[in-house]
């Protein structure tokens, strides 16, 4: 609709020669106003659609970081809880029944070379393994009662080589083999007796970067421990 100030601005427009439009001349400008008025209706109305579109989009975007923040923290919490179940099934499988008696013996088939600090030494082939505290896949014995145990090692090196090597309990050294092949291969030994909880760990690990330690079919390198005296009484509580 048009104000009544801009049809009576029409009716006074003038003509080139002074004189009052005629009517046919104020209906064609009335019908372009018009068509003018409806072109911006129809521009307002696009813009309208365009800023509800854009609200849409915004409130789908802010729905989508939604679900994918909350995703994210369920798949978060589920992988926690199967880390849990994994580590709760391994430490179970780690608590062997105990049965009286602990003892095992167990050697490195192989050599090995290029090793790095700390690396455990897995002693692959297994002898004797009496209570089942000695894993053969990480080379980690894990005792599975609170007692005194004895271990010991013989590790091997060929000439013009190092050997240098440690008997650690839950990661702390606690005596140390150190081997240099001279002219001729040589080997070294070790023996502890260790006062151990149910569940500390004792592994054989390398000192120092790129050592090399031989072995073969004849097994020079050995690893081996038992259980001196068993130090819980029958109720399971530890003694002394």
């Amino acid at each position: 609709m048009f104000s009544l100030q801009l049809i009576t601005a029409m009716f006074i427009v003038l003509s080139a020669d002074g004189q009052l439009c005629t009517d046919d001349v104020i209906k064609n400008l009335i019908a372009r106003l018009d068509a003018q008025q409806k072109e911006i209706d129809a521009l307002r109305q696009t813009v309208k659609n365009q800023d509800d579109e854009i609200l849409r989009l915004s409130l789908e975007k802010r729905e989508r970081e939604s679900i994918n923040i909350t995703t994210n923290k369920r798949f978060s919490t589920l992988n926690k809880h199967v880390a849990n179940l994994i580590e709760t099934k391994d430490r179970k499988k780690r608590q062997v029944p105990y049965e009286g008696t602990v003892a095992f013996s167990a050697v490195l088939t192989h050599s090995l070379s290029n090793l790095g600090v700390d690396q455990n030494i897995v002693f692959d082939h297994v002898i004797t393994n009496i209570g089942n505290g000695y894993n053969e896949n990480h080379g980690v014995f894990l005792a599975p009662v609170t007692g005194i145990y004895v271990f010991h090692i013989s590790i091997y090196t060929h000439a013009h080589n190092l050997a240098f090597c440690r008997i650690a309990v839950n990661g702390k050294n606690m005596a140390d083999v150190y081997v240099q092949g001279g002219s001729v291969s040589n080997a070294g030994s070790q023996m502890i007796i260790a006062r151990l909880n149910k569940g500390d760990d004792v592994a054989v690990q390398n000192k120092h970067q790129n050592d090399y330690i031989h072995s073969d079919s004849n097994m020079y390198t050995t690893y081996s421990g038992f259980l001196l005296q068993d130090l819980t009484d029958s109720s399971g509580e530890i003694v002394g």
